[in-house]
């Protein structure tokens, strides 16, 4: 965990449906949906590219494929 100046909110794109990276100033990570399975290597990809190597939260905001498709493989 690496602490950051700021509170940090990032969308990631994961074509139809959702994904948010939350970051804390504490260096907390939360992610918030993950679009559909298909969309795993964009949000891998998101997430390595501002330096997440693990998440402490994951969220699914409901249970449609769009939403949490991807999160098995990202956790």
């Amino acid at each position: 965990m690496t602490a950051r100046e700021a509170f940090e909110l990032h969308m990631i794109d994961v074509d139809q449906g959702d994904s948010f990276l939350l970051i804390s100033p504490a260096g907390f990570v939360m992610l918030v949906d993950s679009g559909e399975e298909s969309e795993y290597n964009a949000v891998a990809t998101y997430l390595n590219t501002v330096g997440i190597s693990s998440i402490d939260y994951s969220v699914v905001s409901h249970m449609h494929a769009d939403h949490l498709g991807a999160m098995d493989l990202v956790l």
